[in-house]
Parts: structure tokens; sequence; C-alpha cells
């Protein structure tokens, strides 16, 4: 105990610890599992993370290669240390904090005298911790309080894929008030352009570059071609949990590109390299990978692993650290490419018209054919000036009888094409739970109640999105192309669909990336549009047209 109270005194009067070297604090004063905590060689990638000096610190992750213990570790030691450093400890559900609190910080702060001697017991539950003069303030996301009344100097976002963007926003803007600004997020990555792969962007990113111990070959390893399986010649991809019997999976090694030898790679032999060396991003971001974790994440249990997932994908994300996608479940630019024909898709018959508003409102006009094919025969962007007039003519070129726009954030426009065409619907986004597509609310407009003359969709987004994504995968799309197509690619692609925890329930949903989405909209109010059919009002000149087409256009094979 005395020399423990001189060590203190010793530390305190030489102001021995600065951000750049809590990781010595955490192996000198935390204990886990009854142990003193040792990063060593198998961990030591975590001390280079967590001591890195940049006010923004990324970290592209596996699961379950511990970096949670390692950053909660971080902000209990910078809380000990440091004379003003309040932090935000976020992740994605209340639930999620809570279990946090009760399986990690609190075993790490009862298990090490030092943080049990500085703890302040009136101030100790699982939203709220003090040590010394300093608040850990720990949150779900999701929580409808999550980021009130809260003012930090460090914000650590655990799972930011998980995470509700928004919140996170709120919790970042917490920090503008202190000289540190510190923020830490990881994650384990879904998709490119979303969550912690959208954060690594805009950085400077770290890899772990491997050494050839038998050749001294310095290289980039990656599971995909750096490791081998004696006597398998075969794709990796192909080995699955019935065949994986017939390979030699426990004898998996890594391989050397230069000597084809066993590199031995080993975390002394690693160094991290900046692949954008000339990026001005004060941003850092470290991809950590099997080769990173090589003491851990061993060749024989990533092969092993990868034919025990439901998904290509979910096992690259989660055992690889790597962004990855499966086709089936997102648009890509092949659908658009299928769904795309060079052929005058025009028609005598009625239509329907679908518009995204915005300063250019994404307008599609299109119709339905018996056979279930939407064809779509006209997209273009109108400015919001001229939308009115402009969707006027368009509406009597290709007797569209039936409209559906975004409402928000233009309602006054809206209500007023509402007023004067009794076939004009505004639509917006709901949270239901429900499988149906849409709801529709027609009411008239009572000034008194404050009620306005809407005839108002309420789209459940997950479900008419997939529904769009269906179609395009069953090639029930077709859609003239125009010299403007490929300017309009790119926003059919730009909504990506990942999972997402909503009230403590994992559930899918569809997230914008950077990229602009409008002509996907506008063919999603299209479709909702042409399902309306049958309610007309008004159209007695066109009373005798088919409201199904039964023109079949030709798809590309």
């Amino acid at each position: 105990m005395i020399l423990e109270h001189l060590d203190r005194i010793k530390d305190g009067a030489n102001d021995v610890y600065s951000l750049t070297n809590l990781s010595k604090y955490i192996e000198k004063n935390l204990y886990l599992e009854g142990k003193r905590y040792q990063f060593g060689d198998k961990y030591g990638f975590q001390a280079a993370i967590i001591n890195d000096d940049s006010r923004v610190t990324n970290t592209v992750k596996p699961a379950q290669i511990g970096m949670t213990t390692a950053t909660m570790a971080y902000i209990l030691a910078a809380a000990s240390t440091q004379k003003k450093f309040n932090s935000i400890y976020s992740l994605p559900t209340s639930n999620d904090a809570q279990k946090l609190v009760t399986t990690k910080l609190d075993p790490l702060i009862q298990g090490s005298p030092e943080l049990k001697r500085i703890l302040d017991y009136h101030v100790d539950n699982n939203e709220l911790k003090k040590l010394g003069n300093n608040f850990i303030f720990i949150r779900g996301s999701r929580s409808e309080t999550a980021a009130l009344s809260i003012s930090a100097d460090a914000l650590v976002a655990d799972e930011i894929d998980r995470s509700d963007p928004d919140t996170l926003k709120q919790f970042r803007s917490r920090l503008q008030a202190s000289e540190l600004q510190i923020i830490k997020q990881f994650s384990t990555p879904t998709i490119e352009g979303v969550g912690i792969a959208k954060e690594a962007e805009t950085s400077k990113r770290y890899r772990h570059m491997g050494k050839c111990a038998c050749c001294g070959n310095v290289w980039l390893p990656t599971y995909h071609t750096d490791i081998i399986i004696p006597g398998y010649g075969g794709d990796l991809k192909e080995i699955t949990k019935t065949s994986i019997k017939d390979v030699q999976w426990q004898k998996a090694r890594w391989n050397c590109p230069s000597c084809g030898k066993d590199p031995q790679l080993h975390p002394s032999t690693l160094q991290w390299v900046c692949e954008n060396v000339q990026d001005n991003y004060e941003a850092h971001t470290y991809y950590v990978s099997p080769v990173t974790a090589c003491l851990v994440l061993k060749p024989a249990y990533l092969v092993r692993t990868s034919t025990e997932f439901n998904t290509r994908s979910e096992w690259a994300n989660q055992t690889l650290g790597e962004t990855c996608e499966e086709e089936n479940e997102q648009i890509v630019l092949t659908d658009i490419d299928n769904a795309e024909v060079e052929q005058n898709l025009d028609s005598t018959e009625i239509h329907y018209f679908g518009a995204d508003m915005g300063i250019f409102c994404a307008v599609s006009i299109g119709r339905m054919t018996q056979e279930g094919l939407m064809v779509v025969v006209h997209r273009e962007l109108v400015p919001l000036a001229n939308f009115e007039k402009r969707r006027l003519e368009l509406m009597r070129k290709y007797k569209c009888i039936i409209s559906v726009h975004d409402t928000q954030p233009y309602v006054t426009e809206i209500m007023r094409i509402c007023d004067m065409d009794t076939n004009a619907y505004g639509a917006i986004f709901t949270t239901t739970k429900t499988t149906e597509m849409y709801t529709l609310q027609e009411k008239l407009e009572n000034p008194e109640e404050g009620r306005l003359n809407l005839r108002m969709l309420k789209i459940n987004r997950t479900v008419a999105l997939d529904a769009i994504r269906d179609m395009f995968k069953e090639r029930k799309i077709l859609m003239a192309k125009t010299e403007k197509s490929d300017n309009f690619k790119d926003q059919y692609v730009s909504l990506k669909r990942v999972q997402h925890f909503v009230k403590d329930e994992l559930t899918f949903q569809w997230v914008k990336t950077d990229k602009e989405d409008h002509m996907m909209f506008s063919l999603l109010y299209l479709y909702l549009a042409i399902k309306l059919r049958g309610r007309t009002q008004g159209w007695t000149a066109l009373g005798s047209v088919p409201l199904v087409s039964k023109y079949v256009a030709k798809a590309n094979i």
C-alpha cells in the first residue's frame, strides 16, 4: 500500500501520463479478470490505436478482438489521469450500454484498486460514473434522451454501423466547448459508404504490412490471396459446410507470394503503413485485419468460420473486418443496365407520374403491363421553380391519371397540386412495423381542426424499397435509355440495405450513402402511383381506357 501511494505521488508530481501514453497507465493500474491488464503481443495493436495522437481515430475491425474493453480502459485511464476529461461512451442501444456497464466497465473498476479508490460512489450507476473530477456518460444511441444535457471532452462510439447516425451527430456536437474534442470510433464494417467505412474515406488510412521471416518480402497479406491449404488447389470460396471435411483445413497457413513459404507472421514483424500519405486529413483510420490479430485469428479458424455464416458477406464483415454486400440484397449497377433498353417505350395508353421533390425535382413516368412489367417511358430533372408548369405538360403528353409526390419539404406546393388535381397524392415515410407497403389517408381541408387538404400516402419505406429491389432482380422494370441515363445510374444504387437495431430489435433498413438518390425515389413514387390505379376521379374522357397496359417490351438479355 505504501509503495503504491508513493508511486501515485511520483506519477502526479512528474505528470507522467498524457493522452498518448495511456496504455502504460492501463498496464500498470488496471486489472482484468483478476490479472494485471496486459496488451502483450496478441493485442499490442490496441495500444497503438488508443495512444494515437490524432483528434479523430477510426478503427475498422473484425468482431470479438477486444476493442470495446480496450477503449473502455482508455476512458477510465484518461478520467483517472487528466485534469479535465469528461467522456461519452456510446453504443447502439440502451440495452447494449447497460450490458457494457455490467460485464465490462464495473468489473474493470471494481477489480482495479486505483480506480476503486477514486470512484465517487455517490455517482455510480448504469448511465454515469465519476472518477476523480471527471464524468463518464454511457449512452445508447437510440435512447430518446441520449444526448440531452451532456457536455464532454471526448466521445467513444462503439459499433457505429449499428448506431443511429443522427444521435452520433448530437454526441459529437457535445464536444464543441472542449479544447480536446477527441473522437474515437470503431465498428465491424457492413458495406461501402456506410458507417465506419464512410468515416474512413476522409482520413489517413493505416494498414498492417507483413514481413516474411524466410525471404524478407514485405507485402499486404489478405485472406483472399495469401492463405493456402495443403493439397487443395481450388478457390477458398468453394469450401462449404459439407465439403470442408474433404480438405485439410486445420493445416491452412499464410503463404508468402515471393518465396511460397510460411511467412511466420508475428506482431513484432508487422508495420502500420499509411496508404494515402499525401492527404491532409486530421483523422486516422486503422484497419484491424486477420494479419493485425494474427495470434488470435489464425488461418484454420478463418477457413472454418467461412462455412458457418448464413451469408458470405456477414462472414467477411464479422471475421475479416471487411466491407461486403450480397448482390441479391442490394440494387446494383448490373440491375440498372438490365433494366435500361435502347428503344422507344412510348404508348398512347394511360400512364402514371412519380416525383421526388427538391431544388431539382426528379420525375419518372410509366405504366404497368398485364404481365406485371413496369415500363418507364420518361425521366427528367425539373427545376423546382418550373415544376408545376412542367408537371402539367408531362401529365397531358403522357395521359397520366395518378401522380404521387414527395411531400417534404415543399408542403405548400403539394397542397396546391392536390387542390387542382383530385388524383394527386402527397407521400411521407412512416416507421410502422406492419408489413403493409402503405396506407392511404384522404382528408378534406378543415381550418378549424388544423387539417390540410392533402391526400396522403403513408409509406413503409423498407417494404416499398424491398419491392422495387425485387422487381429489378426479377427484371420486371424497363426504362427507356436517354442521353442522361448515365447521370442517373448512381442515384438508383445509392441506397443500401443494412442491418439496424430499432428499439433493441434487429431489422433491415435502407440507408442513404453520400450519393444522390432522387431518381430512385421518383421511381418508387411512380410504382405507388401505379398501385393506386382504379382510384381515379374526374377523368371521364378516358373512362374507357384500360388501367393496365397490354404493351409488352422486350427486356435486355
